[in-house]
């Protein structure tokens, strides 16, 4: 049960904190190829990673070029950008793939993939009793599943509690 509740705040959080979005997204250049990353890992400029400020090591997001309509799907393995009015910094293999390594900055859609958990229907948001009944089949996606911005969960929490 313990698994369920965990993976029912999950979605509450990643539907609600962090369902879509758009920004602006820079780039990793080759010169940081081989450095290591925030979450430990060695930068490779040729995959398919992004940074972010907040979201858990191991996110994975769909972002889109909207100037383009291409999409790729990338983890989050390092903290950034730190630049102001940018949300994200991408892999040069990203900018690749997203078609805006020519320019440096892009504007992207940005949305949580590959979560089985993303497909709750909104309308049971809030509502534990149907919400762990209809994520129970689910619970093993949950290894897979975008994580929220930690104070996301926190709140989440911290509301769960103050409510018995």
């Amino acid at each position: 049960m313990q698994k369920y509740a965990f993976a029912a705040l999950m979605a509450v959080a990643s539907t609600s904190a962090y369902a879509q979005s758009t920004g602006h997204a820079s780039y990793y250049g080759k010169e940081l190829a081989g450095r290591k990353t925030a979450s430990g890992e060695r930068f490779n400029p040729g995959g398919l990673t992004a940074a972010h400020r907040t979201l858990a090591f191991g996110t994975k997001l769909k972002l889109t070029n909207p100037g383009n309509g291409r999409s790729v799907v990338v983890r989050v393995n390092d903290r950034g950008p730190f630049v102001r009015g940018r949300v994200l910094d991408v892999s040069l293999g990203a900018a690749q793939a997203l078609g805006f390594a020519g320019q440096g900055v892009a504007r992207l859609r940005i949305e949580p993939a590959g979560a089985a958990l993303m497909k709750l229907d909104p309308k049971t948001l809030g509502q534990p009793d149907r919400i762990i009944p209809a994520i129970a089949e689910q619970a093993d996606a949950a290894d897979d599943a975008v994580l929220p911005p930690a104070d996301g969960i926190i709140s989440l929490v911290d509301r769960a509690i103050s409510n018995k």
